[in-house]
């Protein structure tokens, strides 16, 4: 019996149209602990910082997300939550 799995990997930045896709994975992932982002908050991130949102597709269907912000060092430093940068997520 083989294990092997054919897989065909993509990296590639997140857009606007990834919602609903990004929506239903963060539903199973973040189900008890906050759900999945609203599609204003989405959006903006993609709109303030593209080149920092990216996703894997496999065979055209996206499979994981990793998201990226940038913080001014000189107004958290080294001491912050989520919550502090993000102003609650606004």
């Amino acid at each position: 019996m083989s294990n092997d799995i054919d897989h065909k990997l993509k990296v590639r930045h997140l857009h606007l149209g990834d919602y609903d896709a990004l929506r239903e994975i963060s539903a199973r992932v973040y189900k008890g602990v906050s759900g999945p982002w609203t599609e204003k908050t989405f959006r903006e991130l993609i709109e303030t910082f593209p080149e920092g949102q990216v996703c894997i597709e496999d065979h055209g269907k996206l499979v994981a997300v990793a998201f990226s912000l940038i913080i001014d060092f000189s107004l958290f430093g080294d001491n912050h939550t989520y919550s502090q940068v993000t102003a609650n997520g606004t």
